[in-house]
């Protein structure tokens, strides 16, 4: 009865034996063909070197491989695949034949049972058998493809025997295949000319496009709302870098320049509470004015005048009425109005645009500013990463350092046994004040960010610790 104990191993008969010597003697070439398997006529067999047969065998067919083993060269390996249409049948016993039908190796192994698919459990199983030969060389490592079935491995391997070696491991934006589309080259073009598309533009094509589509550089637009759209600065009289928006210093000089700039600095127009008046530039209705200059306000000159046929004192909207006013008299009418001239209107922040999304403006290290986002996106996600109970490892009033590159959250939840215990945490010598409950015997809780390198410690109180985590 096979159990624990039971042994499993496989042996040249003696057949086998003298078929293996005279083939190291004389040189010949030793072929094995097929491979048996048995199921013992349900018993726990056990390989003998005068066996000539399998004490029941119940299938015979051509090896699907036969192969030396990689790691020791002494080895031979026999492989044979039963399909899942046949079987019913248990596996004890596993024979190897030659060519002459002699059986040359005999091996026991686990009980297997090999169902069949009409019992609903159908499978394909794989038998291997491996013996010791003294020189595998005289072993012919031949099948026959047209009567096997093949593995996966074995289908593997005669795949990699078709396939192109040492070519370059990668990912590729475009290939080059041969007659059985096997893949033998790649390479990764970094223009569309080079990828062979050429009905398309350029970029240089492309931007000057962008360019004369988009607003130029110090247009003016009206906006509603309080938010600026990208590309555009508001009109706010404030002072800007030269370096940050190159274009739109040169487009507006130093017009509406103070002299309180500063070097490298230019100065944006003021629009805020203005109306916006277009230039004369020739015309002589607005003459004298310089374009982008400010003027103030003003009421065309004019007069109101008024006739006085009766007065009486303080009526009439007359200020300076008196009783011996008489009829002719001029007289000024009173105050009245706002703090203003104007129409109805609309409140809009006028903005200029500074810059088009294409260009880069001023001195960005576009490259370095990428590779410090990508730091700070790395350190990111090495935070808080896991949660540990490190109750086992703490003591109150010990002194614990973070050793970590990046902060850890410590929490701690403790029983005091006095009303309104403050729990504290102590971070680099700040100390951290968590809960407090005013009745005895409760839970108070403390918790705080310990950066890389600084010590912590919870401090003595009247408390002891329910729960010590650190999330790092």
């Amino acid at each position: 009865m096979t159990d624990a104990n039971s042994q499993f191993f496989a042996i040249l008969t003696n057949v086998g034996l003298a078929k293996q010597a005279n083939a190291d003697a004389l040189g010949i070439p030793w072929k094995i063909t097929e491979m048996g398997v048995g199921d013992a006529n349900l018993t726990d067999p056990i390989p003998t070197p005068t066996q000539t047969r399998l004490i029941n065998e119940w299938r015979r067919r051509p090896l699907n491989q036969l192969k030396v083993d990689a790691v020791d060269p002494s080895i031979i390996i026999a492989e044979q695949i039963i399909p899942a249409d046949e079987g019913g049948r248990w596996i004890r016993e596993i024979g190897l034949y030659d060519e002459a039908g002699d059986l040359v190796a005999v091996a026991n192994c686990a009980p297997s049972y090999k169902p069949l698919l009409s019992q609903g459990s159908g499978r394909t199983q794989v038998v291997r058998m491996n013996f010791i030969v003294n020189n595998s060389s005289n072993v012919t490592l031949k099948i026959d493809p047209a009567v096997v079935l093949a593995s996966r491995a074995y289908v593997d391997a005669a795949i990699l025997e078709v396939l192109p070696a040492n070519k370059t491991a990668g990912e590729f934006t475009r290939v080059k295949v041969n007659s059985r589309g096997v893949v033998v080259s790649g390479d990764n073009p970094s223009t569309l000319a080079a990828m062979g598309i050429t009905d398309t533009y350029t970029k240089p094509q492309i931007e000057t496009m962008v360019s004369a589509s988009a607003l130029p550089i110090g247009a003016m637009v009206a906006f509603p709302v309080n938010k600026i759209a990208p590309g555009f600065l508001e009109m706010n009289g404030s002072v800007q870098s030269i370096a940050a928006y190159p274009d739109l210093a040169a487009f507006l000089g130093t017009t509406f320049n103070k002299g309180d700039e500063g070097a490298g600095n230019f100065r944006l127009p003021e629009s805020r509470g203005e109306f916006l008046r277009g230039w004369d530039h020739g015309r002589g209705v607005d003459v004298g004015r310089a374009i982008g200059s400010y003027q103030a306000g003003q009421i065309e000159s004019h007069a109101h005048t008024y006739n006085v046929t009766s007065v009486t004192a303080g009526s009439g909207g007359v200020s300076t009425a008196t009783p011996t006013d008489t009829a002719g008299t001029v007289k000024v009418t009173n105050t009245a109005g706002g703090n203003e001239t104007r129409p109805r209107n609309l409140a809009v922040m006028w903005c200029l645009k500074a810059w088009n999304a294409p260009v880069n403006q001023g001195n960005i290290d576009v490259a370095a500013l990428e590779a410090q986002v990508l730091t700070f996106n790395n350190r990111f996600a090495q935070l808080f990463k896991t949660v540990s109970d490190v109750k086992a490892s703490r003591a109150i009033n010990v002194t614990y350092t973070n050793t970590l590159d990046r902060p850890i959250l410590v929490n701690v939840m403790l029983l005091t046994t006095v009303a309104n215990e403050v729990a504290t945490l102590v971070v680099a010598g700040v100390t951290m004040y968590g809960s407090a409950y005013p009745v005895t015997n409760s839970s108070i809780a403390v918790s705080a960010i310990v950066p890389a390198g600084a010590t912590y410690k919870l401090p003595t109180g009247n408390y002891t610790v329910l729960y010590w985590s650190e999330i790092r």
